[in-house]
């Protein structure tokens, strides 16, 4: 079985913070997370389990 993906990869960050901001504020992150997402990202993890 061969699986072809037409989609994108991106980048997603996700920030840890002590606090939620109040409009307008900045806040520094304590830690940031990277991990890759998008449609074609998600689509190719999925089709995963479908290998033999």
């Amino acid at each position: 079985m061969r699986v072809f993906v037409v989609g994108n990869i991106g980048v997603d960050e996700t920030y840890v913070i002590n606090e939620i901001p109040e409009k307008g504020a900045s806040v520094h992150g304590q830690k940031i997370n990277q991990d890759l997402g998008g449609k074609g990202a998600n689509q190719r993890s999925n089709t995963f389990p479908l290998r033999g």
